[in-house]
């Protein structure tokens, strides 16, 4: 990680009230009741700038608050790797991949297999990965809400003797039981977007970029 700071309050502030513009203008909620957002800049056809953005902001928190060198960056399969390889680049430390289904290549010391049930139809998905003891490991997600996919895999690091204990996400859906399963395993989350709730009208509470579950609280909120 970049020992200094790269950016000054006036580019955060550039940066973070350009992703809140996206929000406000394209961001669609198709269900206010459970909190399903439409977010097609993240999910569908990656704006690649905002991208950016979100992984500087989520950098200049992590530098400010978890100053603990990582051992890698991992992306959680398979929306979590587009902003990993962002973020990994920013911070300018390792890459680590992840291979699709249980096969373990020969040549990984530390094989780390999961099996995972995807939110959407909860058949098993296995993943790979080789994975260190001790190593210090930065989990990164497009978004957090129920949590499914994201702690299994944070179990299975920890098994390993890995340590976690901070994850990043694009969108982090503070109102989901996510959050507290995470804060229950002592797991902070940094996130470019804190969606804090959706109202029953449509309207998005939304925090600005920064750490939850830990000692570094956010108070502002803007309604979109």
């Amino acid at each position: 990680m970049p020992e200094t700071l790269r950016y000054s309050d006036e580019d955060l502030r550039g940066m973070t009230y350009a992703l809140h513009k996206k929000l406000r203008t394209e961001g669609k909620v198709t269900d206010a009741e459970i909190g399903h957002l439409f977010l097609p800049w993240i999910t569908d056809s990656i704006d690649l700038k905002l991208q950016r953005y979100a992984a500087r902001l989520i950098a200049n928190e992590l530098h400010r608050y978890h100053p603990d060198p990582f051992t890698g960056v991992v992306g959680i399969p398979t929306m979590g790797t587009f902003l990993a390889t962002t973020l990994a680049e920013e911070m300018e430390i390792p890459l680590l991949v992840s291979r699709k289904g249980a096969f373990v290549p020969s040549t990984w010391e530390y094989p780390v297999v999961v099996a995972n049930k995807p939110y959407s139809n909860g058949v098993p998905a296995y993943h790979a990965y080789n994975i260190p003891p001790g190593a210090e490991m930065l989990l990164v997600d497009d978004v957090l809400s129920e949590g499914t996919t994201i702690i299994p895999i944070i179990d299975a690091y920890r098994d390993q003797g890995a340590i976690v204990d901070v994850v990043a996400v694009y969108v982090n859906k503070l109102f989901r039981p996510g959050n507290q399963l995470l804060r229950e395993r002592r797991v902070q989350t940094i996130a470019a977007y804190n969606i804090e709730a959706v109202r029953s009208d449509g309207t998005l509470v939304v925090v600005p970029p920064g750490i939850t579950g830990g000692t570094h609280v956010q108070a502002e909120r803007v309604l979109y």
